[in-house]
């Protein structure tokens, strides 16, 4: 699963180790730490896992909630000489949940709902790979992907990626309303190609678990691929990307106390008059947090292009947290239709990526 890391470099970082389903957790960088589950055990249940684990007898079972880069559990028990568990725990919502037996160091992904009561049947050498869930609208997606996630003979990973991705997709698109959407889309490529996918789920989600944190993390994902930035512009008018549609448009993240940004702004000027009658246009995102500052340094700098937007709140900006900016100066290209093209380029990198763009029909 190293691929999917080079693919979502800033909204999950996925650790997948012992098991192509396997023992997991993972860090969502914006999102992770938002849902609090403590006191859930002492809740009344309304969800309850159980059914059989042959070969694993006496081992400890449990059902967690992976919480940034830990596992916050809700119930555990040890399975008995005849391979039987059940374990019930209260949820708060929708959400990925995992099945874990810590001495196999495998686990199942599980997408909860309360009043769920899922059964697994399997082995402790299939665990992660054969659930054989059932009990759910959404077990058989978690078993047709426990198999496409498995480690396939014969082929690289490579191509076992790129089946598991294609997999992800066809069922996202055939039901966006599925629950078990929440772990595919730790597996689905945020890129243009994905855009009908993302927009159905976050239309589905939005529906159907408003206001939960899956619904928020596909909306999130969905910024990614065509960003928005509710900002305000430096004459204090709300901004919108969609008004450059048709534009390649470079979205550059700046300070005026940044000295690589002020260094870097003479290149960007030239950039702008070289390929501004081709199509281009910059929007300058300022971390700024002094007005006068950052109306200072736009006009020292030179920066001729209209579109200045902040919203004056320096390192706690909206962008930062929504696009897991590590450090300024960064860039975005955005295509004409307002998708993402390439982010964080600099200097011939990033020219030549603006020069193609703009070439491009």
């Amino acid at each position: 699963m190293n691929n999917l890391k080079k693919y979502l470099p800033h909204t999950i970082i996925l650790i997948a180790a012992l098991g192509s389903v396997g023992y997991f957790v993972w860090q969502n960088r914006n999102l992770a730490d938002e849902t609090n589950i403590e006191g859930v055990k002492e809740k009344q249940a309304n969800v309850t896992v159980k059914g059989t684990v042959k070969g694993a007898a006496g081992m400890e079972i449990s059902l967690d909630f992976p919480s940034g880069n830990s596992l916050e559990n809700i119930a555990k028990t040890k399975i008995s000489s005849d391979g039987h568990f059940e374990l019930s725990g209260n949820i708060k919502e929708l959400n990925v949940y995992q099945l874990t037996i810590p001495e196999l160091k495998k686990a199942i992904p599980l997408s909860l709902l309360a009043g769920d009561n899922v059964v697994i049947n399997t082995n402790a050498q299939e665990f992660s790979t054969k659930p054989n869930a059932s009990g759910t609208e959404w077990s058989k997606t978690l078993n047709e992907f426990a198999q496409f996630s498995a480690p396939q003979s014969g082929q690289t990973e490579e191509e076992s990626f790129q089946k598991l991705t294609a997999f992800v997709k066809t069922q996202m698109l055939s039901k966006p309303e599925n629950p078990f959407n929440v772990v595919l889309l730790y597996y689905l490529i945020p890129s243009a190609d994905n855009i009908k996918v993302l927009e159905d789920v976050v239309a589905a989600y939005e529906f159907n678990y408003p206001n939960t944190l899956p619904a928020l993390r596909f909306k999130k994902t969905l910024n990614l691929v065509r960003p928005q930035f509710p900002l305000k512009t430096i004459d204090g008018k709300d901004f919108n990307i969609a008004n450059l549609k048709g534009k390649i448009v470079l979205v550059d993240f700046w300070a005026s106390w940044c000295g690589p940004c002020r260094r870097e702004n003479p290149n960007l000027v030239a950039m702008y008059k070289k390929y501004k009658s081709k199509g281009l246009e910059i929007v300058s995102v300022s971390l700024d947090e002094d007005f006068k500052k950052w109306e200072e340094a736009i006009s020292t700098d030179g920066l001729i292009w209209p579109n200045h937007i902040s919203d004056l709140a320096g390192w706690n900006s909206y962008v930062i947290s929504e696009f897991g900016i590590p450090s300024i100066p960064y860039t975005m290209v955005l295509d004409r239709n307002g998708l993402l093209l390439a982010q964080n380029l600099r200097g011939e990198q990033l020219e030549e990526t603006i020069k193609k763009a703009v070439n491009e029909k």
